[in-house]
């Protein structure tokens, strides 16, 4: 019997229902209360990241929508990084990818005309 692979709708479904207890499990191993975090993100310069693709857009959206609200409730920034994949585990950075892998974009000003 052959595997069927990520289904998307399954797997989409299955980020929506877990991803409330990862937030808790986080808190957890980093020995916080979401207190301790409100109060926390409130004196911290701090980002929100998540991984913005390569990937089924599904699954991928409920990450970016739970960063986005919690963007919008701390009022700190988001910054969507790559998710880096190489068949070979030798060139594969995802394991151990450096922060500064995920950069945040800078916005483009808009020339305007005089």
């Amino acid at each position: 019997m052959l595997g069927t692979g990520f289904m998307p709708r399954e797997t989409t479904e299955h980020h929506r229902s877990e991803i409330l207890g990862l937030v808790k499990a986080a808190l957890e191993e980093a020995k916080l209360s979401l207190e301790d975090m409100c109060i926390a993100l409130e004196y911290i310069e701090a980002v929100f990241c998540y991984t913005k693709g390569p990937g089924i857009g599904g699954p991928l959206s409920v990450g970016a929508v739970v960063v986005r609200t919690l963007s919008l409730l701390y009022n700190k920034p988001i910054v969507g990084c790559l998710l880096y994949t190489s068949p070979s585990p030798r060139d594969s950075c995802a394991s151990r990818m450096p922060s500064s892998a995920c950069k945040k974009k800078k916005k483009k000003k808009k020339k305007t005309k005089k």
